[in-house]
């Protein structure tokens, strides 16, 4: 595609920049996700979700989504299951460096692994997000004792991989945890988002992979919160269609804090 000009230009580079999201090994320790009710509701419309929606964050052009997509995650369970606790926001900025450390990645600002940045909570909890708040591009990567001490008070419990190819798993997890963690291959009909949120479905063009969080579904497809401002989509949400997951989807997870077992 001919891009007209150059504002147009740079802007498509700054977001296949941070489309970086890289696809989980495979692992047989990995425990896969099974539905505990048998039936669940045929549509969880995304209004559903917008009383939970707060602290969308741009990234920008940093490969930092798997931590922030996590702490999408991270902030509605703790909402969820912990309200009357003042434990969020979370650092994405920590869920992405741990990330890095459980990946074995080396290089600054590279990208990691959906697993990696949900390792990386397990072992160590995170931290809240005026500890470690997110700037674009910043080389604090430390681990500080602060960090660390607060950083337990939110662990996590459990966590499945959920079978990335079954829809119908990825509605009933939905359903059942609220939300599901996931990264995906992105082409260019994520940069031709309109205000209703619609996706349009493209096969060709898949310069890199994004992490993203599924936040409900209709008919038409999977609802989603992404990592670009409130600026994109239907302020900061966008719908996959289910065509478009199932031919682009890299892996998907669901968590569950310890007090939710």
């Amino acid at each position: 595609m001919e891009l007209q000009t150059l504002e147009g230009r740079s802007k498509r580079r700054h977001i296949y920049h941070a489309h970086h999201a890289l696809p989980d090994t495979a692992d047989g320790r990995d425990r896969l996700y099974r539905p505990r009710a048998a039936h669940w509701p045929r549509e969880l419309p995304l209004q559903d979700f917008l009383p939970h929606a707060r602290h969308i964050i741009d990234q920008g052009a940093e490969h930092v989504c798997t931590g922030v997509a996590l702490a999408v995650t991270a902030n509605y369970m703790l909402r969820r299951h912990r309200p009357y606790e003042p434990l969020y926001p979370v650092s994405a900025r920590m869920l992405y460096e741990m990330a890095r450390r459980y990946d074995g990645v080396t290089e600054p600002h590279e990208g990691s692994t959906a697993r990696g940045a949900i390792k990386g909570w397990r072992k160590h909890g995170v931290c809240g997000e005026e500890l470690w708040p997110f700037h674009e591009f910043d080389t604090d990567r430390a681990l500080r004792p602060d960090r660390e001490r607060d950083a337990k008070r939110r662990p996590v419990g459990a966590y499945w991989r959920v079978t990335k190819q079954r829809v119908d798993l990825l509605r009933a997890a939905i359903a059942e945890h609220g939300v599901v963690y996931v990264t995906t291959k992105v082409h260019e009909g994520w940069h031709n988002v309109g205000p209703d949120g619609r996706i349009p479905f493209r096969t060709d063009g898949k310069p890199g992979a994004h992490a993203v969080v599924l936040v409900g579904y209709d008919r038409h497809g999977f609802w989603l919160q992404n990592s670009k401002g409130e600026a994109w989509g239907r302020g900061g949400f966008g719908r996959l269609s289910d065509e478009d997951w199932v031919m682009h989807a890299q892996d998907a997870w669901v968590v569950e804090l310890p007090e939710a077992r």
